[in-house]
């Protein structure tokens, strides 16, 4: 009778362990399939994150340096009319880059990418609140438009490129479309 009482107690326990061990299996199934499949929920974990803070969105770097071998360069191809000031705006390095376009008006296009590496890491970048914020894809990736409605200031757009783990602005005296479809130009380097 022992015996008997001591083989069911096992078979429960068994039971109950298969249970669970499915319950995993399906809830890491589950959670692989959201991550990889949104990319707003990769940005928790992975890469650059926008957080929206009292004074406005704050964008900053979580996770993992990127790897050198990662570390690509890109380009903008801006209007007609605008050329490249060679200012204190204007400088690259392995792991940051800025590029400052003027006009004869005087309006300007400002581009920048950045990595989170070790020394950049704790780069950070601050929209105020004010802006209207729109949701938009650039090559396949979410960004964020800014629109000001004063036009003493400059629209902004943000895109993190998932392969290269880089964030990307522009900045410009530009409507919507014309924002978008700046941000549209910007590709990578090919070495």
């Amino acid at each position: 009778m022992a015996k008997l009482i001591r083989q069911q107690h096992h078979r429960s326990l068994h039971q109950g362990l298969r249970r669970a061990a499915c319950v995993l299996v399906a809830v890491l199934l589950g959670g692989t399939i959201f991550l990889s499949t949104n990319t707003k929920a990769r940005e928790v974990f992975f890469g650059w994150v926008c957080q929206q803070m009292e004074a406005g969105y704050h964008y900053s770097h979580q996770g993992n340096a990127p790897l050198p071998a990662r570390l690509v360069e890109y380009q903008i191809m801006v209007p007609e009319g605008y050329w490249l000031e060679d200012s204190k705006h204007t400088f690259h390095s392995e792991d940051y880059a800025a590029e400052h376009y003027v006009n004869k008006a005087g309006q300007y296009i400002h581009f920048c990418y950045v990595y989170g590496t070790e020394r950049r890491k704790d780069t950070q970048f601050l929209v105020e609140n004010g802006p209207e914020r729109k949701s938009v894809e650039i090559h396949g990736n979410s960004g964020d438009l800014y629109l000001s409605h004063d036009t003493a200031h400059p629209n902004r757009i943000f895109w993190a490129d998932q392969e290269t783990d880089a964030l990307l602005e522009v900045v410009a005296f530009l409507d919507e479309e014309a924002m978008v479809a700046l941000a549209e130009s910007v590709k990578p380097i090919a070495k």
